[in-house]
C-alpha cells in the first residue's frame, strides 16, 4: 500500500495500549452515552463482546458504524480503555472507556493530530507513540505519561524518520520499534535515551515480496506481520495479503515465517495489521472479508503457541 490515508481510506496501523490512567474525568467529554442511538448498552470486558473461539469473529461492529478501522483496537492493561484509529466520517480516533463496568464513547485524553496513521503505547506504559502524516510523509512522534497525564508530542528523531514508512508499527518491552519501510521490516533499537538508526531485519523475514504491518511480542520472541506477494517476485502466487509469524532464534536470527493458516487467512481476502491483546488471550487483525470494508476481527490467540510448538 503506497497511498495515504488522507487521500484514500486504505491504510491501517497496528497498535497495542497498556494501562495507565489517561486523564482526569473533568477533562473527558462523553460523545455517546450507553444505550444511545448507534451505541447500544455495553457491559463487561472487550466492549461487552462474547469472546471468540478458534474461528475469527467481527469485533464490536456496531461500535464502528460509519467508519472503517485503520488499526487493530488498542486496549489498556486493565481493559477499561480502548482506542481505535479510524477512517471516514472526518474522524481519526474513537476512544471508549468503561466506568463501573459500563462503556461510553469519550473524547481522547490527548491531542489527536489532523492526520493520524497509527499509535502504540509501549508495554512500559510510559510512552505513547504516533505515526503522523505531515507534508506528504509519515513521521514518528511520542508522548510521555507524567503522573497520569500525557505530554505534548515530540519527534522521535531524524534517525528513525529518515526512512519512508507507512501503516502499523509495534513497540517491544525494550522500547525497540518495529516498522515497515518500502516493503521491508526494520527495527530501531532504543539505547536508553534515543532510538537508533533503523536496521533491516534479515531473511527469511524480509523477502522479494512486500512485508508490512508488524507486531512484535513484548519479549521480542515472535513477530507477526502481513506479506503481500502480488508485488515483487511472488513466492507462492497468492493473490492478496496474508498474515505470517516468525519466531526469534539466537541473536538476531528469525525462523522461516509460516502462514497463520486457513482458519485465519482467507484466500483472496486482505488480512493485515495483527496485534495480540495485552493479556495475551486474543489475536486481533483487520480484514476485508465482509463488504470489502476494513473491519476489526478477533480470534483466540492460541494459534501463536500452537505454531511455536510446531516450528
Amino acid at each position: 500500500m503506497r497511498t495515504w490515508k488522507v487521500a484514500v481510506a486504505t491504510g491501517l496501523a497496528a497498535c497495542t495500549l497498556l494501562g495507565l490512567a489517561f486523564a482526569s474525568q473533568s477533562e473527558r467529554r462523553t460523545i455517546a452515552q450507553p444505550g444511545a442511538a448507534g451505541f447500544p448498552l455495553r457491559t463487561g470486558p472487550y466492549l461487552g463482546q462474547k469472546p471468540p473461539g478458534k474461528v475469527p469473529e467481527p469485533f464490536a461492529p456496531d461500535a464502528f458504524r460509519g467508519v472503517g478501522v485503520h488499526e487493530s483496537p488498542a486496549f489498556s492493561r486493565d481493559g477499561t480503555e480502548i482506542l481505535v484509529n479510524v477512517m471516514g466520517n472526518n474522524e481519526q480516533l474513537r476512544y471508549f472507556r468503561s466506568t463501573s463496568g459500563t462503556w461510553a464513547r469519550e473524547t481522547p485524553p490527548f491531542d489527536v493530530p489532523q492526520y493520524l496513521n497509527g499509535l502504540f503505547l509501549s508495554p512500559s506504559g510510559r510512552r505513547l507513540y504516533m505515526l503522523v502524516v505531515e507534508d506528504g510523509r509519515e513521521n514518528f512522534y511520542f508522548l510521555e505519561n507524567r503522573e497520569g497525564r500525557w505530554s505534548k508530542r515530540r519527534s522521535l528523531g531524524s534517525e528513525v524518520n529518515s526512512l519512508a514508512t507507512h501503516w502499523s508499527f509495534s513497540i517491544a518491552s525494550s522500547e525497540n520499534l518495529y516498522f515497515a519501510s518500502e516493503g521491508d521490516l526494520y527495527v530501531s533499537r532504543f539505547d536508553g535515551q534515543t532510538h537508533t538508526r533503523p536496521v533491516k531485519l534479515p531473511a527469511p523475514v524480509n523477502t522479494a515480496a512486500v512485508e508490512m504491518t508488524p507486531f512484535v511480542g513484548p519479549d521480542e520472541s515472535y513477530l507477526l506481520f502481513a506479506r503481500d506477494e502480488r508485488t515483487g517476485s511472488s513466492l507462492s502466487g497468492r493473490s492478496t495479503r496474508d498474515l505470517f509469524i516468525s519466531f526469534r532464534r539466537q541473536g538476531d536470527a528469525w525462523s522461516e515465517p509460516v502462514e497463520l493458516g486457513p482458519g485465519i487467512n482467507i484466500p483472496g481476502v486482505e488480512d493485515i495489521c495483527p496485534m495480540v491483546s495485552p493479556d495475551g488471550k486474543y489475536l486481533f487483525f483487520v480484514s476485508r472479508r465482509i463488504d470489502r470494508g476494513f473491519r476489526a476481527f478477533w480470534v483466540d490467540a492460541g494459534v501463536v503457541e500452537d505454531l511455536r510448538r510446531k516450528r
